[in-house]
């Protein structure tokens, strides 16, 4: 079958150094420096002025090092902490001279000096390099700007001025200003558009999209829904006035849904129902009112940014019937001197205005948007309008009839809108009419006028005067073809000669939609299919899909495999698959019956990933596809199937529920006794259970050999372990049941004592709340298949069964929808994803984390402390006084000390629905660190093994460290910008930043922490490469996107970051797919594989294999094809691929060598042997007595503990043992004095101190340290 593979790249930021316009650099390919200037000349993104047009730097100043750096490709990149973002303005030519004269009056108090809270916000010129050092005067090459912090107030070129409430987005715009989301649905819905033309119709004239995260499809389809219904009840009002020429209050409505032209079936929650019944009367008469309160709150100023409405677009003029001829009627404006002296036209130009103004904050008297209507009008719609039509969840209040509040009056009594002299009316009123004398007097007649000629009503609520226009006056008409001029209340323009002036386009692409094909999308709709969704729904879904009768379906991966799906010809990608593998998964749902098939893949600029396949589409289109793989050698996805093993033989029934497992009417819910005795094995049945597991692990004996953990013992305590597991699986969901009981019981008791009005409802909310979320963790009213507590799925997540589909141990967020559901997320994600008052975006709504869930007695027993080694990234625990990797003293200087919480569950509320603003998801930054620690092994060993790679083994390129099943920690320490490191939690009830008046309770600042245990490589490159920050920065990337390319790796499937200080600084690489995927340990233990990495590193730098010559001298020092990606924004300025290209190309003639700590155990004993005292027998007895009892030998002999200035006999490393062997001369009391000042200094510096004694019985006293010795094997 013919398929077409289209590839679309989004719209790229323009980027340019900052020299004079004849001579700067400009390029859409993000890169930190130019080419071929060896870093002298930087790029910068800009962004542009939405009125004019006018460029700005996007930089951040760092004004103490006399330096400005990029921003990131985000407007809402976070500030750092030496630097103040902001934006520079090159001057547009040579005569421009900005000054303070050319400020908005706004900003200048009544004796004309800048207000204090602009002064820190005023443009200051400044002096700029190429590279980006800045001058206070101007000096040979830089040239001069205008900085203003952000954000931005105030546009240099043409006086248009803001406030600091306004999104910068709603200000400035990138060359293309076309996000994933929108671009994702106009791609959608113009396939479906032309689908007709190239022969696909019927129930094949449907789309269906992919994404790699769950959110993202919820957010494409709340998108593309709101994109659909705004633009069709557009598209319908504009085609009712082309019909009727003009449109009032009384027939915009019906005539709107006369051209919409549905179907019954089509609005009506009942499709069955008969079009010529009296219901179906009633069903035609809500749909009509629903529509009308759609019109109205459409009406509302330019609130959707990307979405222009027809006004914008030059296609709709409101008019007000009887304002004309107010003007022109001198008679009524005798009171008003102001305008009494002015013409019936100048009269219009400032009175119409003020009318809209009332119109565009809907502080309009028409009944749809009176309160007590809109409850009945909710009511109605839901009961009889469909899903697709009816009031979305999160639209938990209509938008009601905004009051305009007259001046001099208490305002907070009655909400609404001031018209205050400060107001945005009275600002504009002052600034037209100037010789305004009282200006409450001349607003009360002007209301009165206007209320006289039925323009206005006015209207009192507990004493509080107000008014509002009166929607009889309103007249829709047909524009004609311009967009208004610049509201001048809202669009404020400084007044000088040196600003230009501007006349707005209006948006061709959406004057087309709204006149030509809008109506075209009556049957568009669009839904989310992820694992996160109701598996009833998600089978519907899936119906109406094959069937045709839903175009659009939005999906995670949940879609690739084993879902049937016939007639599909038009698939779309929103962002590149991680592998060939997956890219041919999905495009292959496409043309299965041998039709033709279209593939829409998009590729972000942001995206390295996604830029690489943009330029090589063969190779995803085409690419090889390899085995996924899976490390066998991974102790807990081993310790997982010897589990579910036993679990088959148990053969314990479990229908539904864990309840059906746990006494839920005993406080610390125990097993049932049934459950308890049906786990116990016979001997006879596990010695057979075992017997099954041997020949299991047979098939991967290979790798088992290798694994350290792994002993002849291993499977035999494992399944003798395993009913204390089984029950100890449970504790997670223990904690979650019993603080959802402690919340039930709580509110039960004050509903029962509280008179207060407000606790009762609030404690009738937490009774339903917690009754649900016991629903929810029994499987009550749930089908199971859905739930991610039905117990064999909970099984498998917790880690306890199998579970490839399933995060193991992920922290769950409840979502207040419908009747409540939990979401989960890995936790390395979670920890921001969840994080405090970030947003999460679920069925086409948005949620907030506020609270997280809290076990009885609080999260106390969750917190801890640790310290974090600065010198080489180690996490140890609050108690440790030496770091248990470099050795380090752990003090002020060398560590952090940290109060942690461990990542608990979190509860979110609802905010808001998505609309087609939402381009991409918004999300809280936090500032997070990577920390970590070896696993134990025999002995008080760590379970580490060390390679040297490089041609030769004693002058190596690298040293690596490979540290199977080592624990990874991610630490949140609190919010990007925040005044202080962690989050204050109230630790009784989880509540985040409590008020301390309304939230009674212990509280506690405390930084996050999540866990894991990895596969973790930390590699350590020569000096020369460990100072330079650049270099290293280089080659972590370069290895990294080497090993993805040459394994195939997903990006989320390998991580790394840069870890230490000094010779300690390291590249820390760890496996973060669910079970590892085995890569890191090959790297260490084939001996070709770094060397075969640094190859595929050296292409994807665009260097030639054979000859090192650069293939790509449009890249200066890196892009997005090679090393730069959205995720590591941060280091851009670092990375630099000539930096290396030597040194991967030589690791291409490398070889790696493992060190197991150097030596063998016998080589190590004679090693140790060889380092002792000749004068001392007792040394060599010592040693040959713990080789003979194949005992843990010393790590070290003769080591120099140069704090305390004294050399130890031997020294463990792990424990941080010295031991000495005190021969008789240590009984002379001079030697005993000095023995016994060194060995206090020694044990105050936090070692351990062991002392073997030539007078007593060596076994004894070994026999007294098995933790750091070891029991005896022979």
């Amino acid at each position: 079958a013919f398929k077409l593979h289209q590839f679309i790249s989004q719209g790229r930021a323009v980027y340019a150094t900052y020299e004079a316009r004849d001579r700067r650099y400009l390029t859409l390919d993000g890169q930190y420096y130019a080419p071929g200037t060896d870093g002298a000349r930087i790029l910068f993104p800009l962004a542009f002025c939405r009125v004019c047009g006018q460029e700005y730097y996007k930089v951040h100043y760092d004004e103490s090092n006399s330096r400005i750096t990029p921003w990131g490709e985000a407007f809402d990149e976070e500030e750092d902490e030496q630097s103040q973002r902001g934006y520079l303005m090159m001057p547009p030519s040579e005569n421009f001279d900005w000054s303070a004269d050319d400020l908005p009056p706004e900003w200048l108090n009544a004796n004309g000096r800048v207000r204090s809270n602009y002064k820190k916000r005023l443009p200051r010129l400044i002096h700029v390099a190429p590279d980006g050092a800045v001058f206070s005067e101007p000096g040979e090459g830089a040239v001069n700007g205008y900085f203003q912090p952000s954000p931005f107030l105030l546009c240099l070129a043409c006086g248009e001025y803001y406030t600091g409430r306004q999104r910068e987005f709603t200000k400035l715009s990138g060359l293309s200003s076309e996000g994933r989301s929108s671009a994702t649905t106009v791609l959608g819905i113009s396939a479906l558009d032309h689908a007709e033309e190239v022969g696909i119709s019927a129930s094949a004239k449907k789309l269906l999209s992919f994404t790699d995260n769950r959110q993202d499809a919820s957010l494409q389809a709340g998108h593309c829904n709101d994109f659909v219904r705004v633009s069709l009840l557009r598209g319908a009002i504009y085609e009712a006035l082309r019909r009727h020429g003009e449109l009032r209050h009384f027939d915009i409505a019906r005539k709107t849904k006369e051209v919409l032209a549905f179907d019954l079936r089509d609005v009506a929650q009942n499709p069955q129902l008969d079009p010529a019944s009296p219901h179906a009367t009633t069903v035609w008469k809500c749909f009509e009112d629903l529509i009308e309160y759609r019109i109205y709150e459409d009406l509302r100023r330019a609130w959707r940014i990307v979405h222009p409405n027809l006004e914008q677009c030059g296609l709709l003029r409101v008019d007000y019937e009887g304002l004309e001829s107010l003007c022109s009627r001198d008679d009524l404006w005798q009171e008003l001197p102001p305008l009494v002296r002015l013409s019936a036209s100048r009269r219009l130009e400032i009175l119409r205005p003020i009318l809209d103004f009332c119109r565009k904050k809907l502080a309009i008297r028409v009944e749809c948007l009176r309160e007590t209507y809109q409850q009945q009008l909710r009511q109605r719609v839901n009961q009889v309008i469909n899903d697709r039509w009816n009031f979305d969840e999160s639209e938990e209040r209509l938008r009601q009839a905004e009051r305009l509040i007259l001046p001099d009056q208490p305002a907070n009594h009655v909400p609404g809108v001031s018209l205050s002299a400060r107001s945005l009316v009275g600002r504009y009123l002052r600034r037209r009419l100037p010789d305004i004398s009282d200006y409450s007097q001349f607003v009360r007649k002007l209301v009165t006028v206007l209320a006289s000629q039925g323009l206005l009503r006015l209207d009192r609520e507990r004493g509080v005067e107000y008014v509002q226009l009166d929607a009889a006056v309103l007249i829709w008409r047909t524009g004609q073809g311009e967009p208004p001029p610049p509201d001048p209340i809202y669009s404020r323009r400084a007044i000088s000669p040196l600003y230009v002036r501007v006349q707005q386009k209006a948006n061709e692409f959406f004057r087309e939609l709204y006149s030509r094909r809008a109506l075209s999308l009556r049957s568009v709709e669009g839904l989310p299919h992820t694992a996160q969704i109701h598996y009833a729904d998600r089978q519907e879904r899936e119906r109406r899909f094959r069937e045709g009768n839903l175009p659009l379906l939005f999906c995670s991966p949940t879609m690739e495999l084993g879902i049937d799906i016939r007639d599909l010809q038009l698939v779309h990608l929103r962002n590149i698959p991680p592998t060939p593998a997956s890219y041919a998964q999905r495009s292959g749902r496409a043309g299965r019956k041998g039709d033709p098939a279209l593939i829409l893949a998009y590729c972000a600029a942001g995206s390295g990933h996604d830029q690489y396949f943009f330029r090589r589409r063969e190779e995803i289109v085409a690419g090889a596809v390899r085995p996924p793989r899976i490390d066998l050698s991974n102790e807990d996805l081993v310790r997982a199937h010897i589990h579910a093993l036993w679990f088959s033989e148990v053969n314990l029934r479990i229908e539904r529920s864990i309840d059906e497992l746990l006494e839920l009417q005993l406080d610390d819910l125990p097993l049932k006794d049934s459950v308890r005795a049906a786990i116990e094995l016979s001997e006879d049945r596990l010695r057979q259970c075992i017997e099954e597991g041997r020949s299991i692990l047979d098939l991967c004996a290979a790798e088992l050999k290798e694994a350290d953990w792994f002993t002849p013992t291993w499977l035999e305590g494992t399944l003798r372990r395993a009913p204390q597991a089984f029950n100890e699986a449970f504790d997670r969901w223990r904690q979650l049941y019993r603080a959802a009981t402690t919340q039930l019981l709580e509110a039960q008791r004050i509903q029962a004592t509280s008179f207060d009005e407000r606790q009762q409802r609030e404690a009738k909310q937490r009774v339903e709340e917690a009754v649900r979320q016991r629903n929810l963790l029994t499987n009550t009213g749930t089908l199971r298949e859905e739930s991610d507590f039905y117990p064999y799925r909970y099984l498998a997540s917790e880690g306890f069964l199998p579970g490839y589909n399933f995060p193991r141990l992920p922290v769950r967020v409840y979502i207040p929808r419908e009747d409540g559901e939990f979401i989960s997320r890995p936790r390395f994600l979670a920890i921001t994803e969840f994080g405090p008052d970030n947003l999460i975006y679920h069925e086409g709504a948005k949620y907030q984390v506020r609270r997280f869930w809290t076990p009885p007695g609080g999260l106390a027993a969750r917190c801890s402390t640790a310290k974090l080694c600065h010198v080489c990234g180690y996490f140890n625990s609050g108690a440790d006084d030496r770091c248990g990797d470099c050795q380090t003293v752990l003090d002020g200087s060398t560590s952090l000390f940290v109060n942690l919480l461990e990542m608990p569950n979190a509860k979110t509320i609802r905010r808001e629905r998505i609309t087609c603003d939402e381009e991409e998801r918004v999300r809280r930054g936090y500032h997070t660190s990577i920390h970590f620690r070896f696993a134990p092994g025999a002995g008080g060993r760590l379970r580490t093994i060390e390679a040297m790679v490089g041609a030769d083994p004693t002058q190596p390129l690298l040293r690596t460290t490979f540290a199977p099943a080592a624990t990874l920690f991610k630490v949140n320490h609190g919010w990007k910008g925040g005044r202080t490191e962690g989050f204050l939690l109230n630790l009784a009830n989880g509540e985040i930043n409590p008020d301390a008046n309304q939230s009674p309770g212990e509280t506690a600042i405390l930084r996050l922490f999540v866990s894991d245990t990895e596969n973790l490589l930390l590699v350590r490159p020569r000096p020369e490469i460990q100072r330079d920050p650049r270099a290293l920065a280089s080659l972590q990337f370069a290895l990294q996107r080497g090993m993805e390319q040459h394994f195939q790796l997903e990006e989320s499937e390998l991580a790394s970051e840069r870890v230490g200080a000094g010779d300690h600084r390291a590249i820390l690489y760890w496996e973060a797919a669910e079970g590892g995927v085995g890569v890191l340990r090959r790297l260490v233990e084939e001996q070709d594989l770094f060397a075969a990495i640094a190859s595929t590193a050296l292409e994807r730098l665009h260097f030639d294999l054979a000859s090192l010559e650069d293939r790509n001298p449009d890249c200066a020092q890196a892009c997005y094809e090679c090393l730069l990606s959205y995720t590591n924004q941060l280091d851009h300025r670092l990375l630099n691929r000539h930096l290396v290209r030597d040194v991967l190309n030589a690791l291409r003639s490398s070889l790696a060598t493992p060190q197991h700590a150097g030596r063998d155990y016998e080589e190590h004993y004679r090693w140790l042997r060889s380092l002792t005292d000749s004068r001392s027998e007792l040394e060599r007895r010592f040693i040959d007595h713990l080789y003979q009892t194949r005992r843990n030998l010393p790590d070290e002999a003769q080591k120099a503990v140069a704090e305390v200035n004294t050399i130890p006999d031997f020294y463990y490393s792990g424990c941080h043992a010295c031991v000495f062997c005190d021969g008789a001369i240590h009984d002379e009391p001079a030697q005993q004095q000095r023995d016994k000042d060194v060995r206090r200094q020694l044990r105050e510096s936090g070692y351990r101190v062991i002392v073997i004694r030539y007078d007593q019985d060596l076994e004894t006293q070994i026999a007294q340290y098995p933790d750091v010795f070891g029991e005896a094997r022979r």
